[in-house]
C-alpha cells in the first residue's frame, strides 16, 4: 500500500509535469480529462485522487519529461534510462545493456537491505541478471555485424 509520502510525491510529479505542459487548460487539451480533475490529481487535499495512467503518458509525451514514470520508477527501486539519446541500433542496444545492468543493481539493493538474502530475492537478481545477459548479447550481435555507417 502507498505511504502518504509516496502519494505526495507523485502529485508534485504530477504538478511539474503540467507545468511542463504550460497550464491546465493545456494539460486538459492534450489528454481526455477536465483541467479540473487534473488539479484533484495534484491537490494534495485529494489524498485519493491520482491521475488515470493513460492521462500521464499523454501529458508526458506533450511536456517531454517522464517526471510521474520516473517517480513510480524511483518508488519502485528503479531509475529510467533514457534511450531517445542513443542514437541507432548500436545505441540503442548499449543504452539496453545500461538499464539492464542498473535493474541488476536495484534488486541486489532491495534484496540485502534487511541484510539477508531470501530465495525469492534471489530468483529476482537471478532473473534480472538473465535480461542482462541477453541484451548484452543482442548487444554484441549488433556492435559485430554493424558498419562503419551506423
Amino acid at each position: 500500500m502507498m505511504q502518504p509520502v509516496d502519494i505526495a510525491a507523485l502529485k508534485t510529479a504530477t504538478r511539474l509535469l503540467v507545468q511542463d505542459v504550460g497550464d491546465l487548460a493545456a494539460a486538459a487539451s492534450a489528454t481526455r480529462v477536465s483541467g479540473a480533475h487534473i488539479a484533484r490529481a495534484y491537490d494534495r487535499q485529494f489524498d485519493t485522487t491520482l491521475a488515470p495512467i493513460d492521462v500521464i503518458a499523454d501529458l508526458e509525451r506533450v511536456g517531454g519529461t517522464p517526471r510521474v514514470t520516473a517517480e513510480l520508477a524511483r518508488l519502485q527501486g528503479h531509475r529510467l534510462v533514457s534511450l531517445v539519446a542513443a542514437q541507432g541500433r548500436m545505441g540503442r542496444s548499449v543504452a539496453q545493456v545500461l538499464a539492464g545492468a542498473s535493474d541488476v543493481g536495484a534488486a541486489y539493493a532491495r534484496a540485502t537491505e534487511d541484510g539477508r538474502v531470501t530465495a525469492a530475492e534471489r530468483a529476482a537478481i537471478i532473473t534480472e541478471l538473465a535480461e542482462l545477459a541477453a541484451a548484452v548479447e543482442a548487444a554484441l550481435g549488433v556492435l559485430v555485424t554493424a558498419d562503419e555507417t551506423e
